[in-house]
């Protein structure tokens, strides 16, 4: 159960940095609002 807190940390900062990648190579505005869905959805 502790456990949780650690793994969404780790993975919500994975989607900040692909998040961040993603706009800083490309910028297709679909990409960064399926990401964002996903981050809002965990």
């Amino acid at each position: 159960m502790s456990m949780w807190p650690k793994i969404k940390a780790a993975v919500g900062i994975t989607v900040a940095a692909l998040m961040l990648a993603s706009v800083t190579v490309v910028h297709p505005k679909w990409v960064t609002d399926n990401i964002l869905m996903k981050l809002i959805s965990l």
